[in-house]
């Protein structure tokens, strides 16, 4: 259905982000090595879907703080990116669906 396909699409976009095939056999063991460290994803558009705006935001853990973090709320206060959000980094990509 239209909406399996929905959810599988968003669980193989969660897939990459967290590296799953990217995988290095170390003695024997597969191990994944990619992706990135605590990532969310935030996907915001329409109420009802269909044609205008959407709004991808990734956010990960970067390896130090920053004295000024972005501003968009994708990850905000989950307490995966220190007690400020100072570890947070957030790629905004802005998408037209008509």
């Amino acid at each position: 259905t239209p909406a399996q396909l929905a959810n599988h699409d968003l669980w193989e976009w969660e897939q990459a982000l967290d590296g799953a095939t990217e995988v290095a056999s170390i003695a024997g063991v597969d191990t994944q090595t990619g992706g990135i460290v605590q990532p969310s994803a935030c996907i915001t558009g329409p109420p009802s879907g269909g044609t205008g705006l959407y709004t991808i935001a990734i956010a990960w853990r970067g390896t130090s703080p920053l004295s000024n973090a972005t501003t968009h709320i994708c990850g905000q206060g989950s307490g995966n990116y220190g007690a400020n959000d100072e570890f947070r980094r957030v790629l905004v990509y802005q998408i037209f669906i008509s």
